[in-house]
């Protein structure tokens, strides 16, 4: 019912749409997804005709992100902790994994990145994730978690090199 509140319809009408509410999960998941994947390669060909340093194009899609993420908390949130239901689990792993191929072929355009190898990026990766966590900590002071960013950027150009 909250959700149908929210979006302004009957119940009724909010099932016309989708069977369950792990299809309303799925579809929201999808779209962030979508947005998310399509906002980073939006950057990265922006950032790729720039031709910036390694660091400066890392400086930048972490800065990127922070934003898309910060834009938006309640989905960042829920996907934080669907980790507790099996099936989205893999749901959201299965849409990891296509957006994840797509953002390694953009990425490798760069000449600074064009020799990093599929592990460093899933580890390159998982620091953008870990990034987002923090990101959106409030119970971390905006120091501490600026002090996080910085740490994500050391750690993620370390796994870059």
């Amino acid at each position: 019912n909250k959700i149908a509140t929210r979006a302004g319809i009957s119940i009724g009408s909010l099932y016309q749409y989708f069977s369950s509410k792990e299809e309303i999960f799925e579809a929201l998941v999808k779209k962030y997804f979508e947005d998310q994947d399509s906002f980073i390669l939006k950057e990265m060909q922006v950032l790729i005709g720039l031709k910036l340093s390694m660091r400066k194009t890392v400086e930048a899609l972490l800065s990127g992100f922070y934003e898309f993420t910060e834009g938006q908390p309640r989905v960042t949130h829920i996907l934080k902790f669907s980790h507790f239901n099996k099936k989205s689990t893999r749901y959201i792993q299965k849409l990891d994994r296509i957006y994840e191929k797509k953002f390694y072929e953009t990425l490798t355009q760069h000449p600074g990145f064009q020799n990093v190898t599929m592990l460093k990026f899933k580890l390159f990766l998982e620091c953008f994730r870990g990034a987002n966590i923090l990101v959106l900590d409030t119970s971390l002071s905006q120091r501490e978690r600026d002090q996080a960013k910085e740490e994500v950027l050391k750690m993620t150009l370390n796994f870059l090199k």
